[in-house]
């Protein structure tokens, strides 16, 4: 089958995460919205080796600031297991995450410092969320954005996403291996 992570906006809430799993056929055998009462995003969603999933995204609901990288480990049926925020008081947010061999996880996004400029950020957790490590990546006068994570085979990672030096035009791809 497949799971499906985005955001749902019901009833005028602003939006939830959600999560859809189906079969290989495509039909839906579930789906579970998560989050609080403000706006919750779901960025990408990796399984776990229990059989659960992790979501990365970002949320306003819940966190330190306007909005805040948010992590969301779930058991096999979609219910929430732990939830974790990460960041500023500006926005943040996490798009690409990825399980470790030791059980943690990985997850890549922008931290917003101030204003429109943002750090490519990577970030280590435990197997219950809780902060290792964080690197960031960029510079103040750029707007950095990191929107795909892969572990390599060497234990590493690759980032991909895009900066822009804040001239309103032409946005570079960028490519960072750790």
């Amino acid at each position: 089958g497949y799971i499906i992570v985005g955001t749902g906006n019901f009833a005028g809430a602003g939006g939830d995460i959600f999560l859809l799993k189906t079969d290989a056929n495509g039909d839906t055998l579930w789906t579970r919205f998560i989050g609080g009462s403000s706006v919750d995003h779901g960025n990408s969603v990796a399984p776990t080796s229990d059989g659960g999933y992790i979501i990365a995204g970002s949320t306003v609901s819940f966190g330190a600031g306007a909005s805040d990288a948010y992590l969301v480990k779930t058991d096999a049926e979609g219910n929430v297991s732990w939830s974790k925020t990460y960041g500023t008081i500006s926005n943040d947010e996490a798009y690409g995450v990825v399980q470790t061999a030791d059980g943690g996880y990985v997850f890549s996004g922008v931290e917003k410092q101030s204003g429109l400029n943002g750090y490519t950020h990577l970030v280590k957790v435990d197997a219950t969320g809780n902060v290792l490590w964080s690197k960031t990546f960029g510079n103040s006068t750029r707007k950095n954005f990191a929107y795909t994570l892969l572990q390599t085979p060497d234990h590493g990672f690759v980032i991909g996403g895009w900066e822009n030096l804040n001239t309103g035009i032409n946005d570079d791809m960028c490519l960072i291996k750790t």
